[in-house]
C-alpha cells in the first residue's frame, strides 16, 4: 500500500458549512470531488480518441464509476483537520460590506490529505493531480472566485518527509501536468491545451499566472461586481450566474501563495446560445486580475 500525506494550509477563507450548515467542516468528498473535477477538465485528449465513453472508462478506473462504469475507486483519501482549528468571519464579497458575513477556515489553517493506494502505478498521477489542485481551484463557496485556496507546506510518502513539488513557476506547474495529460504545453506565458479537438464540454483550454496582490481578493470581487453592472445578461452568458439556474463560471479564479493570482480558461459550456456569449468580455475581465 502506498501512502501519501499532504500538510496543506489555507490561504484564503475557506467556506464549508459542516452538518449544522454553519460551522465549517472539510471533509475527504470535497477534496475527491476536486480532483475528480479538475482530472476530467484535463483529458479533453480521451474525447477527441474515444469518444465521452473513453473518458468515462478512464474517469471510473480512477476514481470509481456507476451505472454501465460501475467499478471500485482507485485509491482512497483520508482529511483530518486536527483539534486545533483557526476561524475567522469573512465576507463571501470582500469588496461590499452589505454583504453577509459567514464563518470560514481561516488563513493559515493547517489540514492533511492523506491518499491510500494499492495500484502502485496511479501513484505518481494522483500525486501530481493533488498538486494540480492545490494550485488550480479552492475548496467551497465561491471557490471560482479566489475562496477557499490551499498550498502544500509538507509531503510524506509511506511515513517519511519526500520533496514537495508545490510549483514556484509555470513551468513547474507544466511538469505537474504533463503527468497527467501530455496534451498540454506553453506558448508564450500560458500553459494551453494542445488536444487536436475541443469539444464542447468544460475542458481546460488555457491556464495563465497573474502578479502578486496584497488585495487579491478585492480585486476579484470588485471586477466581477463592476463587469457585471456594465454588461447584465451578457456577462451572465459569458461569466457564469447563480440565479434562474446556475451557470457556473467558465473562468476560474484561484489564489497560489504569494497572493498570485491563477486563472483557468475552460470551454464555455454547455450551449447557452453560443452566438450571445462574448469572449472579448472574457478577456476583459481576466486581463484586469490578471
Amino acid at each position: 500500500m502506498e501512502t501519501i500525506t499532504f500538510t496543506c494550509k489555507v490561504i484564503t477563507p475557506m467556506f464549508l458549512a459542516g452538518a449544522d450548515g454553519k460551522t465549517p467542516e472539510l471533509r475527504a468528498p470535497s477534496i475527491k470531488g476536486a480532483m475528480r473535477f479538475w482530472w476530467r477538465a484535463m483529458r479533453s485528449d480521451l474525447v477527441g480518441s474515444g469518444g465521452y465513453a473513453a473518458l468515462a472508462k478512464e474517469e471510473g478506473a480512477l476514481f470509481g464509476g456507476t451505472g454501465d462504469q460501475a467499478s471500485r475507486s482507485s485509491f482512497s483519501l483520508r482529511v483530518s483537520v486536527g483539534e486545533q482549528k483557526v476561524y475567522s468571519e469573512e465576507r463571501l464579497v470582500p469588496h461590499d460590506s452589505r454583504k453577509g458575513i459567514q464563518k470560514a477556515f481561516a488563513p493559515g489553517q493547517q489540514f492533511q490529505v492523506t491518499i491510500l493506494t494499492a495500484k502502485k502505478e496511479n501513484i505518481d498521477k494522483l500525486v501530481a493531480l493533488f498538486y494540480v489542485v492545490s494550485v488550480l481551484g479552492g475548496i467551497g463557496k465561491r471557490s471560482r472566485r479566489g475562496m477557499g485556496a490551499f498550498a502544500i507546506a509538507e509531503v510524506k510518502r509511506n511515513g517519511e518527509i519526500t520533496e514537495n513539488l508545490y510549483p514556484d513557476t509555470v513551468d513547474q506547474l507544466l511538469r505537474l501536468i504533463k503527468k497527467v495529460s501530455t496534451h498540454f504545453d506553453k506558448k508564450g506565458d500560458k500553459i494551453v491545451c494542445v488536444s487536436s479537438k475541443t469539444p464542447d464540454y468544460p475542458f481546460i483550454k488555457e491556464i495563465e499566472w497573474g502578479k502578486p496582490d496584497s488585495r487579491i481578493l478585492d480585486k476579484i470581487s470588485r471586477t466581477t461586481h463592476d463587469l457585471k453592472s456594465q454588461n447584465g445578461q451578457v456577462y451572465e452568458v459569458s461569466l457564469g450566474h447563480a440565479s434562474g439556474g446556475r451557470f457556473a463560471s467558465p473562468i476560474y479564479v484561484s489564489v497560489k501563495e504569494g497572493n498570485i493570482p491563477v486563472m483557468t480558461t475552460l470551454n464555455t459550456a454547455p450551449n447557452r446560445d453560443k452566438h450571445r456569449i462574448n469572449f472579448s468580455l472574457q478577456d476583459e475581465f481576466k486581463s484586469k486580475i490578471l
